[in-house]
């Protein structure tokens, strides 16, 4: 996941990647009822990975996009050198 972030930098191309990846994932998500265990999954990584540790230690910061036709804003994570500088990969 810290790759994809560093690469592309979009949380909803990670979320869809995360899905395609790692199906047997959404069976594990409680269906709550009033969001599909897909919604509730792309909020988990949103929220726990994200928002509670790549913000947290300021590796990203984030800002809501809002948009008058929608209900909710999407997420814009901007990668922080601090997260290129900590951690590298090659392959």
């Amino acid at each position: 996941m810290l790759w994809r972030m560093q690469n592309h930098s979009d949380l909803s191309r990670l979320n869809e990647e995360m899905l395609v990846a790692f199906p047997t994932l959404i069976e594990q998500v409680p269906d709550y009822g009033y969001r599909s265990q897909e919604e509730t999954l792309k909020g988990m990584i949103e929220i726990r990975f994200v928002k509670r540790f790549l913000q947290y230690w300021g590796f990203v910061t984030t800002e809501w996009m809002s948009q008058p036709e929608a209900i909710s804003g999407e997420l814009r994570v901007n990668v922080q050198p601090l997260l290129q500088q900590s951690v590298e990969f090659s392959v």
